[in-house]
Protein backbone atom coordinates (compact mmCIF):
# COMPACT_ATOMS: atom_id res chain seq x y z
CA UNK A 1 0.00 0.00 0.00
CA UNK A 2 1.63 3.32 -1.45
CA UNK A 3 2.12 5.91 1.60
CA UNK A 4 0.29 8.94 2.13
CA UNK A 5 1.65 11.61 -0.66
CA UNK A 6 2.16 15.29 1.13
CA UNK A 7 3.74 18.19 0.89
CA UNK A 8 3.28 19.33 4.21
CA UNK A 9 6.95 18.43 6.10
CA UNK A 10 6.77 14.82 8.04
CA UNK A 11 2.57 15.33 7.99
CA UNK A 12 2.77 18.34 9.78
CA UNK A 13 1.71 22.04 9.41
CA UNK A 14 2.32 24.76 11.90
CA UNK A 15 0.72 28.22 12.34
CA UNK A 16 1.74 30.78 14.38
CA UNK A 17 -0.25 33.86 13.68
CA UNK A 18 1.62 37.10 14.93
CA UNK A 19 -0.14 40.71 14.84
CA UNK A 20 -2.44 40.63 11.52
CA UNK A 21 -4.08 44.02 9.08
CA UNK A 22 -6.54 43.84 7.02
CA UNK A 23 -6.64 46.35 4.80
CA UNK A 24 -9.85 47.47 2.42
CA UNK A 25 -9.64 50.55 0.07
CA UNK A 26 -12.52 52.67 -1.35
CA UNK A 27 -13.29 55.74 -3.49
CA UNK A 28 -16.61 58.15 -2.77
CA UNK A 29 -16.91 61.05 -5.35
CA UNK A 30 -20.17 62.79 -7.04
CA UNK A 31 -20.58 60.07 -9.82
CA UNK A 32 -20.20 56.94 -7.54
CA UNK A 33 -21.04 58.33 -4.04
CA UNK A 34 -21.59 55.43 -1.69
CA UNK A 35 -19.34 52.43 -1.33
CA UNK A 36 -20.78 50.53 1.99
CA UNK A 37 -20.81 47.34 3.47
CA UNK A 38 -17.42 46.11 3.84
CA UNK A 39 -17.11 43.78 6.93
CA UNK A 40 -14.66 41.55 8.27
CA UNK A 41 -13.95 39.35 11.52
CA UNK A 42 -11.27 40.17 13.24
CA UNK A 43 -9.25 37.34 15.70
CA UNK A 44 -7.94 38.67 19.10
CA UNK A 45 -4.67 40.81 17.65
CA UNK A 46 -5.63 41.81 14.65
CA UNK A 47 -6.93 44.88 12.70
CA UNK A 48 -8.70 46.41 10.11
CA UNK A 49 -7.53 49.19 8.09
CA UNK A 50 -10.00 51.00 5.85
CA UNK A 51 -9.12 53.54 3.38
CA UNK A 52 -11.54 56.03 1.95
CA UNK A 53 -10.62 58.32 -0.59
CA UNK A 54 -12.86 61.16 -0.96
CA UNK A 55 -12.69 63.49 -3.96
CA UNK A 56 -13.38 66.95 -3.66
CA UNK A 57 -15.00 67.93 -6.90
CA UNK A 58 -16.27 66.67 -10.02
CA UNK A 59 -18.02 67.77 -13.17
CA UNK A 60 -21.18 65.95 -14.04
CA UNK A 61 -22.53 67.13 -17.23
CA UNK A 62 -21.02 70.36 -17.26
CA UNK A 63 -21.99 71.22 -13.21
CA UNK A 64 -19.41 70.87 -10.92
CA UNK A 65 -19.88 69.67 -7.33
CA UNK A 66 -17.58 70.10 -4.98
CA UNK A 67 -17.10 68.88 -1.23
CA UNK A 68 -19.47 71.11 1.37
CA UNK A 69 -17.88 71.64 4.91
CA UNK A 70 -14.65 69.94 4.51
CA UNK A 71 -13.23 67.87 5.60
CA UNK A 72 -15.49 64.74 5.73
CA UNK A 73 -16.96 63.49 9.15
CA UNK A 74 -15.90 60.28 10.22
CA UNK A 75 -18.11 58.36 13.11
CA UNK A 76 -17.48 56.89 15.95
CA UNK A 77 -15.14 59.14 17.00
CA UNK A 78 -11.87 57.33 18.75
CA UNK A 79 -13.61 57.54 22.47
CA UNK A 80 -17.41 56.08 21.27
CA UNK A 81 -15.15 52.77 19.90
CA UNK A 82 -16.34 49.19 21.22
CA UNK A 83 -14.71 47.70 24.24
CA UNK A 84 -12.03 45.67 23.64
CA UNK A 85 -11.01 48.04 20.46
CA UNK A 86 -8.29 50.61 19.59
CA UNK A 87 -9.89 53.10 17.14
CA UNK A 88 -7.80 55.38 15.70
CA UNK A 89 -8.76 57.61 12.41
CA UNK A 90 -6.56 60.08 10.04
CA UNK A 91 -7.67 62.62 7.41
CA UNK A 92 -5.19 63.60 5.06
CA UNK A 93 -5.81 66.30 2.71
CA UNK A 94 -3.71 65.48 -0.76
CA UNK A 95 -3.77 68.74 -2.54
CA UNK A 96 -2.50 67.24 -5.93
CA UNK A 97 -4.89 64.84 -6.32
CA UNK A 98 -8.16 67.07 -4.95
CA UNK A 99 -8.75 64.54 -2.50
CA UNK A 100 -8.83 63.99 1.08
CA UNK A 101 -8.03 60.24 2.31
CA UNK A 102 -9.33 59.31 5.46
CA UNK A 103 -7.96 56.34 7.06
CA UNK A 104 -9.42 54.60 9.79
CA UNK A 105 -7.65 51.72 11.95
CA UNK A 106 -9.24 49.43 14.46
CA UNK A 107 -7.40 46.49 16.35
CA UNK A 108 -8.74 44.11 18.38
CA UNK A 109 -7.63 43.97 21.83
CA UNK A 110 -10.60 42.59 24.11
CA UNK A 111 -12.90 40.03 25.60
CA UNK A 112 -16.55 39.12 24.72
CA UNK A 113 -18.01 39.41 21.47
CA UNK A 114 -18.56 43.24 20.19
CA UNK A 115 -18.75 45.19 16.55
CA UNK A 116 -17.79 48.81 15.98
CA UNK A 117 -18.62 50.74 12.33
CA UNK A 118 -16.49 53.42 10.72
CA UNK A 119 -18.97 55.50 8.44
CA UNK A 120 -17.19 58.42 6.34
CA UNK A 121 -19.55 60.91 5.51
CA UNK A 122 -19.36 64.70 3.06
CA UNK A 123 -21.98 66.00 1.14
CA UNK A 124 -20.83 67.51 -2.84
CA UNK A 125 -23.04 70.60 -3.64
CA UNK A 126 -23.40 72.02 -7.30
CA UNK A 127 -21.64 75.10 -8.06
CA UNK A 128 -22.28 77.89 -10.78
CA UNK A 129 -25.74 76.76 -11.69
CA UNK A 130 -27.62 80.19 -11.36
CA UNK A 131 -30.85 81.44 -9.73
CA UNK A 132 -33.75 78.84 -9.22
CA UNK A 133 -34.09 75.44 -8.65
CA UNK A 134 -30.67 73.79 -9.68
CA UNK A 135 -29.27 70.07 -9.22
CA UNK A 136 -29.95 68.65 -5.39
CA UNK A 137 -26.56 68.33 -3.17
CA UNK A 138 -25.35 64.81 -3.20
CA UNK A 139 -24.42 62.82 -0.46
CA UNK A 140 -21.50 60.58 -0.10
CA UNK A 141 -21.12 58.03 2.43
CA UNK A 142 -18.63 54.85 2.96
CA UNK A 143 -18.43 52.51 5.82
CA UNK A 144 -16.98 49.41 7.24
CA UNK A 145 -17.79 47.13 9.98
CA UNK A 146 -15.34 45.29 12.24
CA UNK A 147 -16.67 42.71 14.30
CA UNK A 148 -14.51 40.31 17.71
CA UNK A 149 -16.25 37.09 18.28
CA UNK A 150 -15.68 36.27 21.66
CA UNK A 151 -11.97 35.09 21.49
CA UNK A 152 -12.70 32.53 18.64
CA UNK A 153 -9.44 32.27 16.81
CA UNK A 154 -9.19 31.08 12.88
CA UNK A 155 -6.71 29.51 10.91
CA UNK A 156 -6.70 28.53 7.14
CA UNK A 157 -4.48 25.47 6.09
CA UNK A 158 -4.01 24.00 2.63
CA UNK A 159 -4.47 20.75 3.18
CA UNK A 160 -2.26 20.21 0.02
CA UNK A 161 -2.50 16.43 0.20
CA UNK A 162 -3.17 13.56 -2.05
CA UNK A 163 -3.26 9.53 -1.34
CA UNK A 164 -0.79 7.94 -3.83
CA UNK A 165 -3.83 5.71 -4.48
CA UNK A 166 -5.75 7.95 -5.96
CA UNK A 167 -8.78 8.07 -3.82
CA UNK A 168 -9.88 11.58 -2.31
CA UNK A 169 -10.62 10.74 1.14
CA UNK A 170 -8.13 11.63 3.73
CA UNK A 171 -8.36 11.86 7.54
CA UNK A 172 -7.60 14.69 9.86
CA UNK A 173 -6.24 15.65 13.19
CA UNK A 174 -5.98 19.10 14.72
CA UNK A 175 -4.45 19.86 18.33
CA UNK A 176 -4.00 23.21 20.03
CA UNK A 177 -0.78 23.51 21.34
CA UNK A 178 0.68 26.08 24.55
CA UNK A 179 3.51 27.92 24.54
CA UNK A 180 5.69 24.74 25.76
CA UNK A 181 3.96 22.55 22.43
CA UNK A 182 1.66 20.33 24.55
CA UNK A 183 -2.27 20.39 24.43
CA UNK A 184 -3.22 23.51 25.46
CA UNK A 185 -6.19 22.85 28.26
CA UNK A 186 -8.07 26.51 28.03
CA UNK A 187 -8.52 26.02 24.51
CA UNK A 188 -11.49 24.37 22.66
CA UNK A 189 -11.44 23.44 19.37
CA UNK A 190 -15.03 24.86 17.71
CA UNK A 191 -15.22 23.72 14.20
CA UNK A 192 -12.97 22.46 11.66
CA UNK A 193 -15.13 23.38 8.45
CA UNK A 194 -14.23 23.73 4.52
CA UNK A 195 -13.50 27.26 3.37
CA UNK A 196 -15.25 29.41 1.85
CA UNK A 197 -18.04 27.49 3.38
CA UNK A 198 -20.45 27.39 -0.16
CA UNK A 199 -17.31 25.36 -1.67
CA UNK A 200 -18.01 21.65 -2.01
CA UNK A 201 -14.25 21.13 -2.90
CA UNK A 202 -13.76 20.03 0.78
CA UNK A 203 -16.69 17.92 2.07
CA UNK A 204 -15.83 17.55 5.97
CA UNK A 205 -17.69 14.70 8.06
CA UNK A 206 -18.47 14.92 11.83
CA UNK A 207 -15.81 14.09 13.90
CA UNK A 208 -16.13 11.62 16.27
CA UNK A 209 -15.18 13.39 19.64
CA UNK A 210 -17.88 16.22 20.70
CA UNK A 211 -16.45 20.06 19.23
CA UNK A 212 -15.92 22.62 22.29
CA UNK A 213 -14.77 19.90 24.29
CA UNK A 214 -10.79 20.27 24.23
CA UNK A 215 -8.00 20.92 22.12
CA UNK A 216 -8.00 17.93 20.58
CA UNK A 217 -10.36 16.65 17.50
CA UNK A 218 -10.22 14.43 14.66
CA UNK A 219 -12.15 13.21 11.58
CA UNK A 220 -12.12 12.72 7.91
CA UNK A 221 -12.90 14.88 4.47
CA UNK A 222 -13.24 13.89 1.22
CA UNK A 223 -12.66 16.30 -2.20
CA UNK A 224 -12.36 15.37 -5.48
CA UNK A 225 -9.90 18.06 -6.12
CA UNK A 226 -7.41 17.64 -2.79
CA UNK A 227 -4.70 20.30 -4.09
CA UNK A 228 -7.17 23.15 -3.93
CA UNK A 229 -9.25 25.00 -1.05
CA UNK A 230 -8.93 25.50 2.51
CA UNK A 231 -9.72 23.70 5.78
CA UNK A 232 -10.66 25.61 8.42
CA UNK A 233 -10.16 25.58 12.16
CA UNK A 234 -11.68 27.85 14.90
CA UNK A 235 -10.80 27.24 18.26
CA UNK A 236 -11.80 29.33 21.69
CA UNK A 237 -8.09 30.99 23.18
CA UNK A 238 -9.28 32.43 26.18
CA UNK A 239 -5.67 33.55 27.34
CA UNK A 240 -5.89 35.92 24.28
CA UNK A 241 -2.60 35.45 23.34
CA UNK A 242 -2.70 32.92 19.91
CA UNK A 243 1.33 34.19 19.16
CA UNK A 244 2.52 32.13 22.46
CA UNK A 245 0.42 29.37 20.97
CA UNK A 246 0.33 26.77 17.59
CA UNK A 247 -2.38 24.92 15.99
CA UNK A 248 -0.98 21.62 14.27
CA UNK A 249 -2.40 20.35 11.85
CA UNK A 250 -1.91 16.22 10.50
CA UNK A 251 -3.13 14.51 7.94
CA UNK A 252 -3.07 10.77 8.84
CA UNK A 253 -3.33 7.49 7.06
CA UNK A 254 -5.21 4.49 8.32
CA UNK A 255 -5.71 1.67 6.06
CA UNK A 256 -6.94 -2.33 6.86
CA UNK A 257 -5.10 -5.59 5.31
CA UNK A 258 -6.59 -8.44 5.16
CA UNK A 259 -3.69 -11.58 4.49
CA UNK A 260 -4.55 -14.99 4.10
CA UNK A 261 -2.09 -18.12 3.47
CA UNK A 262 -4.29 -20.41 1.16
CA UNK A 263 -2.35 -23.45 2.03
CA UNK A 264 -0.03 -22.99 4.74
CA UNK A 265 0.31 -25.59 8.06
CA UNK A 266 -2.55 -27.98 8.22
CA UNK A 267 -5.01 -25.61 6.59
CA UNK A 268 -3.85 -22.13 6.10
CA UNK A 269 -4.62 -19.17 7.89
CA UNK A 270 -6.42 -15.40 7.21
CA UNK A 271 -5.70 -12.65 9.30
CA UNK A 272 -5.49 -8.92 9.47
CA UNK A 273 -3.79 -5.28 10.54
CA UNK A 274 -5.46 -2.08 11.06
CA UNK A 275 -2.62 0.54 9.98
CA UNK A 276 -1.89 3.63 11.13
CA UNK A 277 0.78 6.66 9.77
CA UNK A 278 2.19 8.53 11.44
CA UNK A 279 2.32 6.25 13.80
CA UNK A 280 3.45 8.56 16.77
CA UNK A 281 0.48 10.08 17.13
CA UNK A 282 -1.82 7.42 16.87
CA UNK A 283 -2.16 7.84 21.08
CA UNK A 284 -3.75 11.47 20.49
CA UNK A 285 -6.48 10.25 17.67
CA UNK A 286 -7.35 6.92 19.50
CA UNK A 287 -7.32 6.69 22.76
CA UNK A 288 -6.86 3.46 24.40
CA UNK A 289 -7.90 0.57 25.01
CA UNK A 290 -8.80 0.99 21.32
CA UNK A 291 -4.81 2.84 20.42
CA UNK A 292 -3.49 -0.81 21.68
CA UNK A 293 -4.39 -2.77 18.61
CA UNK A 294 -3.31 -0.26 15.74
CA UNK A 295 -0.73 -1.18 13.99
CA UNK A 296 -0.41 -5.05 14.98
CA UNK A 297 -1.66 -8.08 13.22
CA UNK A 298 -4.39 -10.17 14.98
CA UNK A 299 -6.17 -13.16 14.16
CA UNK A 300 -8.82 -16.02 15.31
CA UNK A 301 -7.85 -19.17 16.58
CA UNK A 302 -8.77 -22.26 18.44
CA UNK A 303 -7.81 -22.12 21.92
CA UNK A 304 -7.21 -25.89 22.05
CA UNK A 305 -9.10 -28.60 19.41
CA UNK A 306 -10.89 -26.79 16.33
CA UNK A 307 -14.26 -27.83 17.68
CA UNK A 308 -14.25 -25.40 20.89
CA UNK A 309 -12.84 -22.40 22.41
CA UNK A 310 -11.48 -19.50 20.58
CA UNK A 311 -9.03 -16.80 21.18
CA UNK A 312 -7.98 -13.69 19.47
CA UNK A 313 -3.80 -14.09 19.24
CA UNK A 314 -1.27 -11.30 18.02
CA UNK A 315 0.88 -11.57 14.70
CA UNK A 316 1.00 -14.04 12.19
CA UNK A 317 1.83 -17.32 13.84
CA UNK A 318 4.42 -18.18 11.25
CA UNK A 319 2.20 -18.04 8.26
CA UNK A 320 3.37 -16.63 5.42
CA UNK A 321 0.93 -14.67 3.26
CA UNK A 322 0.08 -15.73 -0.57
CA UNK A 323 -2.17 -13.07 -1.16
CA UNK A 324 -3.16 -10.05 0.81
CA UNK A 325 -5.06 -6.55 -0.06
CA UNK A 326 -5.22 -3.20 1.64
CA UNK A 327 -7.97 -0.52 2.07
CA UNK A 328 -8.08 2.84 3.01
CA UNK A 329 -10.17 3.74 5.90
CA UNK A 330 -12.11 6.80 7.25
CA UNK A 331 -11.54 7.57 11.01
CA UNK A 332 -14.93 5.95 11.79
CA UNK A 333 -14.12 2.96 9.86
CA UNK A 334 -10.86 3.05 11.19
CA UNK A 335 -11.70 3.28 15.12
CA UNK A 336 -14.74 0.57 14.21
CA UNK A 337 -12.70 -1.92 12.85
CA UNK A 338 -10.31 -1.54 15.91
CA UNK A 339 -13.43 -1.66 18.42
CA UNK A 340 -14.22 -5.00 16.83
CA UNK A 341 -10.40 -5.99 17.28
CA UNK A 342 -10.90 -5.07 20.84
CA UNK A 343 -14.39 -7.04 21.92
CA UNK A 344 -13.06 -10.25 20.10
CA UNK A 345 -10.30 -10.00 22.44
CA UNK A 346 -12.56 -9.77 25.68
CA UNK A 347 -15.37 -11.85 24.17
CA UNK A 348 -14.29 -14.59 21.88
CA UNK A 349 -16.57 -17.11 20.01
CA UNK A 350 -16.27 -20.49 19.86
CA UNK A 351 -14.39 -21.71 17.20
CA UNK A 352 -15.46 -24.23 14.60
CA UNK A 353 -13.06 -25.34 12.21
CA UNK A 354 -16.14 -26.08 9.55
CA UNK A 355 -18.57 -22.86 10.47
CA UNK A 356 -16.60 -20.33 12.66
CA UNK A 357 -12.50 -20.14 11.86
CA UNK A 358 -9.83 -17.53 11.30
CA UNK A 359 -11.19 -16.91 7.65
CA UNK A 360 -14.80 -16.02 8.94
CA UNK A 361 -13.48 -13.59 11.46
CA UNK A 362 -11.25 -11.76 8.94
CA UNK A 363 -14.03 -11.24 6.86
CA UNK A 364 -16.34 -9.88 9.75
CA UNK A 365 -13.53 -7.64 10.66
CA UNK A 366 -13.75 -5.77 7.20
CA UNK A 367 -17.25 -6.17 7.56
CA UNK A 368 -17.21 -3.95 10.61
CA UNK A 369 -15.68 -1.45 8.84
CA UNK A 370 -18.05 -1.18 6.03
CA UNK A 371 -15.89 -3.55 3.26
CA UNK A 372 -18.37 -6.65 2.10
CA UNK A 373 -16.54 -9.52 1.11
CA UNK A 374 -18.42 -12.81 0.25
CA UNK A 375 -18.72 -15.09 3.60
CA UNK A 376 -15.94 -18.16 2.67
CA UNK A 377 -15.05 -20.26 4.75
CA UNK A 378 -11.66 -21.80 3.85
CA UNK A 379 -8.30 -19.61 3.45
CA UNK A 380 -7.81 -20.58 -0.21
CA UNK A 381 -11.41 -19.36 -1.46
CA UNK A 382 -10.36 -15.97 0.22
CA UNK A 383 -6.80 -16.24 -1.33
CA UNK A 384 -8.74 -16.51 -4.86
CA UNK A 385 -11.02 -13.20 -3.72
CA UNK A 386 -8.20 -10.83 -3.10
CA UNK A 387 -6.67 -11.80 -6.04
CA UNK A 388 -9.50 -11.08 -8.22
CA UNK A 389 -10.86 -8.07 -6.73
CA UNK A 390 -8.17 -6.33 -4.63
CA UNK A 391 -7.49 -2.89 -6.05
CA UNK A 392 -4.51 -2.38 -3.83
CA UNK A 393 -2.58 -5.57 -4.59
Amino acid sequence: MKRLLTVLTSCLLLATPAWTAITHSITIQPSAPQNTGWTVTLAPQASAILIVTVKKSEIINGVKYSIKNPPPEVTPVPTAAGTGFIWTTTIADNIPNDTYVVTCTIANLGAGADTVKATVKCLWTPTGTGSGSGPPDIMGLADGTATRSGNNVSWYFTPIVQRADGTSAINWYVEVNDAAGNPDPSASIISVSACPPADTIWVVTPPLATPGTGPQLAGSASSSTPSTGFLKVTFTDPIESPNTSSTMLIFFEATLTIYVDCCGGSSGHAWWRLSFSPAHVVGSVVNDPLGQYANKNFGFWPLGPIFGKGKLLAGYQQHKETAKCTWPCTLSQFIAGLAYTRKLNLHPPAYNFLTHNCTHEAINLAGATGLVIPNYTVPSNLDNWLKKNCPNP
